[in-house]
């Protein structure tokens, strides 16, 4: 299982290219600590989650002609 090391991520800035600061000028939303510790453990979460499903994800699609019909019969399952 891939790993990732959340460190090395840059946080998310605003359009102008600086840090949220909660001024109306930047168009963000004051946050505070919490806040951001929340969403980053919330971001880790939906990683997590999605790099322990990501194996189990397939798409199986099966073509088989059938005797008594010229076209292909299709199907597929996951």
């Amino acid at each position: 299982m891939t790993t990732t090391d959340f460190e090395k991520i840059p946080r998310i800035e605003s359009l102008s290219g600086e840090a949220n600061s909660g001024s109306a000028s930047s168009g963000w939303p004051a946050t505070d600590a919490t806040d951001m510790a929340l969403l980053d453990e919330y971001s880790r979460a939906v990683v997590g989650a999605v790099e322990r499903v990501a194996p189990s994800v397939v798409n199986i699609e099966i073509y088989q002609r059938s005797k008594h019909q010229s076209r292909d019969i299709a199907g597929n399952g996951s």
